[in-house]
């Protein structure tokens, strides 16, 4: 189940942004009202950052069609709501850094990292206690994309080399998670 703050993040992405935006401010003044009511910086970080990949998301989507780059006023819009929800997470003390994952790279990400789960069950390679930490494990790194390509890589390596030392997962099932370091790494380089 899903925590509260990310579904109405989602909620708030889907009346706003999923269906083309027009109007950046109603969606600041609603973003900033709703901070307002969190108290916890975990769950505003959190907030911030699913409105934001949700803004990221319709931009690049807006973008497979747009005719005019350099002029457009739903680009605005969205740069607009960018600039400001990066404020405020600036405010709370977070930077968005320069090495972002795309919504693409996140999406794909996702689904090797999916991938790697479901390959280690079918395999039987794990108990599922330990299937079960994997998955606590991944499903943090899921949430971390925001920290950027270089610092997501080595908390990967961090967290693999954790789990290989700790015996929750041995050096052959670990094989599959250092590949995906690899990939991260060539993004990093090539990005």
């Amino acid at each position: 189940m899903k925590p509260y703050i990310e579904i109405h993040a989602e909620e708030i992405v889907s009346r706003y942004l999923q269906h083309g935006i027009s109007d950046a401010n109603k969606l600041i003044d609603k973003v900033t009202s709703e901070l307002d009511r969190i108290n916890s910086n975990e769950d505003k970080f959190r907030f911030l950052q699913i409105i934001l990949e949700g803004n990221e998301s319709a931009l690049q989507e807006h973008l497979i069609d747009c005719t005019n780059h350099n002029d457009c006023d739903t680009n605005k819009r969205h740069y607009k709501v960018n600039y400001f929800l990066q404020q405020e997470l600036h405010d709370l003390g977070f930077d968005i850094p320069k090495d972002s994952f795309t919504s693409d790279e996140k999406n794909d990400f996702n689904q090797k990292l999916d991938a790697i789960i479901d390959a280690l069950i079918e395999n039987d390679k794990m108990v599922q206690d330990q299937i079960n930490q994997l998955k606590q494990e991944i499903e943090e790194l899921k949430a971390l994309y925001i920290i950027g390509k270089r610092n997501w890589k080595q908390l990967l390596l961090g967290k693999t080399g954790e789990m290989v030392a700790s015996g929750i997962v041995s050096e052959a099932v670990s094989k599959p998670l250092l590949d995906l370091t690899k990939t991260t790494f060539n993004l990093i380089q090539g990005g």
